[in-house]
């Protein structure tokens, strides 16, 4: 029989509920987010190829206001591969 891995809302709820980080919470989630893909030898919700797109628009726009606003391309990674 497989190891209980308890459902995200269940660890979060009860586990972390008092914890104080500053962040509402969030780090709790992003721990139980990576403990549950090792485990379960899955890829995170949220992993590089999606913190890529979300972090390159701001580094690149940063970029353009130091070269006068100029248009620059955001590149895409891609997506993570599969397994």
């Amino acid at each position: 029989m497989g190891r209980y891995i308890p459902r995200r809302s269940t660890v979060a709820k009860t586990a972390h509920r008092n914890l104080h980080n500053g962040h509402e919470g969030s780090h709790h989630f992003l721990v139980d987010d990576f403990v549950t893909a090792v485990n379960t030898r899955t890829l995170l919700s949220v992993n590089a190829w999606v913190a890529a797109r979300y972090t390159l628009p701001g580094i690149v726009a940063h970029e353009s206001a130091r070269q006068g606003g100029v248009r620059l391309e955001i590149p895409d990674f891609g997506d993570a591969p599969e397994s």
